[in-house]
């Protein structure tokens, strides 16, 4: 027998308690803990219960239409109002509360912006880089950008989606091992690397002479008999190009939110590299203006009529940007890229992301013509460039809300030494407004001395470290 409080059962009990004026079931319940019958109902009693029961035969259908037409009420059933002493068991009760909560997680995770954070990184010059990002809401999408050999590979391996954005070794050194990877933890499924087009034959050349290795063999009859099936590394290859938008395809699409990829070029020493804006698509229905302020019962009966009430949209947002490797050229806006091509649109627009993942190998202002010539960024560099932008540390979003900004800075080189003299001297000679946002991927520099400062995702933000150094 199914329990007499089932959702259904338990909005029939309510309307019922509506319908017996002055009789609720709170008062049933004192009258039965108080009569004189020896737990036997009194003749009222019994009727109001008999009411009761014939009431929950009422079908689910009639149930919901009531609460179409009362929609008020239905926060009572399913929020478990206790204030009415429905005789509900404990788990009765738990099982409620939770479906409510789930509910509400459902509606806030529908209701909010998507975003994305960083969940993990390790990154040093020539040593290697990976970040891996991720969204915070429903934490089902993630994307990683650069796949060099790090001590993080073992949290990147479920990854569908992997951007390079050079084939530099320290960049891509672990892309092969990722697709066998990869096809062993999810099933023989295929992830999908985005790769700068120029970068594509050499890639495929690569991945050819990887599954030969693989499959290579002795030449003698025992190990002939044993000997592995060749087969291509499990690899969707998809060519990026600087100017053109590229989907990032998921397998399935939640709340409505798609993620695509703006690649624009960046100047790593002639060697082809490209940086990255990461923009959000979220269809939404939204009531036709014509019939904003229309009653609830005409616009229900229009609906059911046929007629197309809510109109679809699209809410873009931009959400991160990479910059690759790349010195002060490539991300520097000035009369030289200052035309409205999309690549020029692109670097702009990432510039305005909550999240900047910037490259940073040379500290020293002296350095500031070496970083140049090999293709990176000096620290002296990060404040010219911003003030190109015309960044602010606060930004207003379309809402009316303020978005704080945060910039993740990568890439360091050895001959920075310590964390503790990246996180001083980054914290002495930038700008304080620039300082109070900035987190440094410093898990590939292990200190005693800051250790306890380093974030889960391998970052140590700057002020943290100023605070604890007071």
């Amino acid at each position: 027998m199914k329990s007499l409080f089932s959702a259904t059962h338990l909005a029939a009990v309510l309307l019922f308690v509506k319908g017996v004026e002055g009789f609720g079931i709170h008062n049933l319940n004192n009258n039965n803990n108080n009569n004189n019958n020896h737990g036997k109902p009194s003749p009222q009693q019994a009727a109001a219960a008999a009411a009761t029961t014939a009431t929950t035969s009422t079908s689910s259908s009639t149930t919901q239409r009531y609460y179409k037409q009362n929609p008020q009420e239905s926060n009572i059933i399913f929020g478990v109002n206790m204030d009415m002493g429905m005789d509900l068991t404990m788990n009765e009760r738990k099982k409620l509360e939770k479906q409510q909560q789930r509910n509400h997680k459902k509606s806030a995770a529908a209701a909010e912006h998507p975003s994305l954070d960083v969940k993990s990184c390790w990154s040093k010059a020539g040593i290697g880089t990976c970040f891996v990002l991720e969204e915070t809401q429903h934490k089902k999408f993630q994307v990683v950008f650069d796949m060099g050999c790090t001590p993080i590979f073992d949290q990147t391996m479920k990854a569908s989606h992997v951007v390079l954005s050079h084939v530099h070794m320290d960049h891509f050194g672990a892309l092969f091992g990722h697709a066998r990877a990869h096809s062993m933890v999810c099933g023989g499924s295929t992830p999908t690397y985005y790769i700068p087009e120029e970068l594509v034959p050499k890639i495929e050349q690569a991945r050819e002479l990887f599954s030969e290795i693989d499959a290579m063999c002795r030449d003698d009859p025992e190990s002939q008999a044993q000997k592995r099936e060749k087969g291509l590394l499990k690899m969707n290859i998809v060519t990026i190009k600087a100017g053109k938008e590229i989907e990032l395809k998921q397998s399935k699409i939640h709340n409505g939110v798609r993620y695509y990829l703006r690649p624009f070029d960046v100047s790593h020493c002639g060697h082809p590299s490209l940086g990255y804006t990461v923009v959000s698509k979220t269809t939404k229905k939204k009531l036709k203006e014509e019939y904003q302020g229309m009653d609830g019962k005409e616009l229900g009966k229009l609906a059911r009529s046929g007629v197309a009430i809510n109109a679809t949209h699209i809410e873009e947002r931009i959400q991160a940007c990479y910059s690759g490797d790349t010195n002060l050229d490539g991300l520097i806006v000035n009369d030289d890229n200052s035309d409205l091509s999309l690549n020029t649109q692109y670097l702009k627009q990432g510039f305005t992301a909550p999240l900047i993942i910037c490259e940073l190998t040379y500290l020293q202002e002296s350095e500031r013509t070496l970083a140049h010539e090999r293709g990176h960024l000096n620290l002296f560099d990060i404040q010219p460039i911003l003030k190109s932008h015309d960044w602010k540390m606060i930004k207003n979003t379309e809402d009316g809300k303020e978005e704080k900004r945060k910039i993740v800075f990568y890439h360091l080189s050895s001959r920075a030494r310590t964390a503790g003299n990246i996180l001083r001297t980054m914290a002495t000679d930038l700008p304080k407004e620039i300082v109070d946002i900035s987190e440094v991927a410093l898990a590939s520099f292990p200190s005693k001395a800051s250790s306890h400062l380093l974030k889960d995702n391998g970052c140590i933000a700057i002020s943290d470290f100023m605070s604890s150094s007071d």
